[in-house]
């Protein structure tokens, strides 16, 4: 069975497409294909299928949708797993799967051909969609850059400018297909142009973004005006020429591919098995103990977006930054072993008391560059440095331990608890949030009038009696969060401050952040049962209209009871509650990070702001510009 999402959804079995349905029941099998064999709450497959109000009925709606896709697919594919559903799918039977593959391969060109149009296309306007389609149009993009490199190198400059124009035209704010464009034209005998190209990237960049090109850009701009030898396009036309010569001997051969050269981060896990009997382990056994230990560290690298590199013997290896690098790769990497600890260690105790076996692990973390793809001949899928010293760390790891490079402690270091040792750094624990106020530890220098900005919007929300809503938009490490630390310093006990973060990745990460805000204002613990939790919600509604029904469905969206109502009854729920808060004193929320937010909680917020009346609420957003790619009139036009 063939699972295809690179463009319309489609199900074929032995090549015959399967009739999906309807628009529903396609819907759904979207949500879990993108989700394969990982289960998707009944919670989560109701709100994306209904999004703004789902019906009384929709429940058992789902259930006849569900039934429907076995009919079709078999009953074994699809499973009812606690809470909600599973859908099976080998790696080899999904087009996303075999194009990621590809990839990391270095083979660009034969992961773009698995592409049928614009993915998940008939949902396009469905904002359940939207993340993944956002995702794999950059997947889409990576592929097509490395397929353009490749082709550069081999000489085919002149044929790729048209087509780089485009490119540049569609998508002005990514540089590599600018460095792409200058260097097909240039090659070209273009000179002037390939320097007009740069100065084009410049005024974008600038003008939209505030910001100067990257260095690679500019290193090669100045490369191009001094007309560096390394540049000249006779290398690959002679390579090119010796492909196509006639009568070419075997010393001709195809030049190599060339490799792509990635930072990233790499999770050495080794495993000891030894038994209590004196008889040993049967390999079948063996090999069955070994495997929930292998699934355990899989499952915690591909929930912090860690792909499974090699598995050799008794020990696995994870890397964060393939195929997409991300900013946090080094920060996802520590969060997975410590993760990965946790449950290695619930899996010894276990094996412990079954089977008389003593599971020891030992875990190393590198991060560095690597290459990978462009060695059709061995599929090596990366080589470099990170690999190799993070087995050797994790060899000279003490049971249960987890040994950090220097390189990798430098990256994480205000999110970790650990002592230095000989080979880097032991990790104790991990509190990214106790990192985050230690890099805020120092004072702030300037931003004053930024300050006072901050400081108007709350006088206004006091003396108005209204919803303020501020953002604050920079890039990374300019200051934001110092900023804002340093205006809720000023404002003391005068307001009740509530915050929350939005995470870049994970699981039911939507309502995130206003569960971090709703548990700070309201005083919630995480030893709270969930009728606990509701009492202190309605305790803080004090005499709202409907309180019960207010705090069951604030709970529903933080996720401690089942949901109830459909989105506009659980925002407004929400401003019920701060409206609430605001009675007795102002009340400021912080939700930082809003760039990586859900469309679903971005329009949370803008609800907060648009119906919130007679209550004096600041609400303080912090984002980097790339929120205006994903909302262009933010923040714009609020009462």
């Amino acid at each position: 069975m063939e699972f295809r999402i690179l463009g319309p959804l489609e199900v074929l079995s032995d090549g015959r497409p399967l009739d999906l349905g309807g628009q529903k029941q396609r819907a759904l099998l979207t949500l879990l294909v993108v989700e394969a064999n990982r289960v998707v709450s009944t919670d989560r497959l109701i709100e994306a299928l209904w999004e703004e109000e789902a019906p009384e009925t929709a429940q058992k709606a789902l259930q006849v949708y569900v039934s429907q896709l076995r009919k079709v697919l078999g009953p074994e594919r699809l499973t009812t797993k606690a809470p909600g559903y599973l859908l099976r799918v080998e790696p080899n039977e999904l087009d996303l799967a075999c194009c990621r593959s590809l990839q990391e391969e270095g083979r660009p060109r034969e992961a773009l051909a698995l592409w049928r149009g614009p993915p998940l296309a008939e949902f396009a306007y469905q904002r359940f969609a939207q993340p993944e389609i956002g995702r794999l149009e950059e997947l889409r993009l990576v592929c097509l850059e490395e397929r353009i490199e490749e082709d550069l190198s081999r000489g085919r400059h002149r044929e790729l400018v048209g087509e780089l124009e485009v490119l540049v035209h569609e998508y002005p704010m990514r540089e590599r297909p600018r460095a792409q464009l200058m260097l097909a034209l240039y090659r070209s005998g273009r000179q002037a142009e390939a320097l007009s190209a740069y100065q084009n990237a410049r005024e974008v960049l600038v003008e939209e973004l505030g910001i100067e090109p990257s260095r690679e850009l500019r290193e090669l701009h100045q490369a191009i005006l001094n007309q560096d030898l390394a540049l000249d396009p006779s290398l690959n036309e002679q390579l090119q020429h010796e492909e196509t010569a006639p009568d070419a001997g075997p010393q001709h051969t195809e030049p190599p591919a060339r490799g792509t050269r990635k930072t990233v981060t790499a999770v050495f896990v080794g495993f000891v098995l030894n038994s209590g009997s004196t008889a040993g382990l049967d390999p079948e056994a063996l090999r069955r103990v070994t495997g929930r230990a292998f699934g355990e560290v899989e499952a915690a690298a591909v929930r912090h977006g860690g792909t499974i590199e090699t598995v050799a013997g008794e020990a696995i290896t994870a890397v964060f930054g393939l195929p997409i690098v991300h900013e946090d790769d080094a920060l996802r990497a520590v969060k997975a072993a410590a993760e990965m600890r946790g449950a290695l260690s619930g899996l010894a105790v276990a094996l412990g008391a079954e089977r008389d076996l003593r599971l020891d692990f030992r875990i190393g973390i590198s991060t560095g560059e690597v290459v990978t793809g462009g060695d059709a001949l061995t599929q090596l899928r990366a080589t470099g440095e990170p690999l190799t010293l993070s087995s050797r760390l994790g060899q000279s790891a003490g049971p249960g331990d987890i040994l950090a490079d220097q390189a990798t402690s430098r990256l994480v270091r205000d999110a970790v608890v650990g002592e230095p040792v000989d080979d880097g750094w032991r990790i104790r624990q991990v509190d990214a949030a106790a990192g985050h106020v230690r890099r805020l530890a120092s004072p702030m220098v300037g931003r004053e009038r930024e300050r006072r900005r901050l400081h108007d919007a709350f006088d206004q929300a006091v003396n108005d009696g209204s919803c303020q809503l501020f953002t604050v938009l920079g890039l990374a490490g300019v200051g934001k969060s110092r900023l804002v630390q340093e205006f809720l310093d000023d404002l003391g006990r005068r307001a009740l401050i509530a915050r929350g973060r939005c995470l870049p990745y994970g699981d039911g990460i939507t309502f995130w952040p206003l569960a971090e805000a709703v548990k700070e204002a309201v005083g919630l613990e995480d030893s709270d049962s969930p009728d606990e939790a509701r009492a202190k919600l309605t305790q803080a509604l004090g005499e709202e209209q409907g309180a019960d029904l207010v705090a069951q469905r604030v709970a529903g969206m933080i996720g401690l009871s089942e949901v109830t109502g459909g989105a506009e009854e659980r925002f407004g729920a929400a401003r019920a509650l701060f409206r609430a808060l605001a009675v007795t004193r102002p009340v400021v929320v912080v939700f930082d990070d809003i760039h990586w937010a859900e469309g679903t909680f971005l329009d949370l917020v803008e609800h907060l702001a648009d119906w919130t009346r007679e209550a004096p609420i600041l609400l303080v957003c912090l984002a980097r510009p790339e929120l205006l790619d994903l909302r262009p009139g933010w923040s714009g036009g609020k009462l």
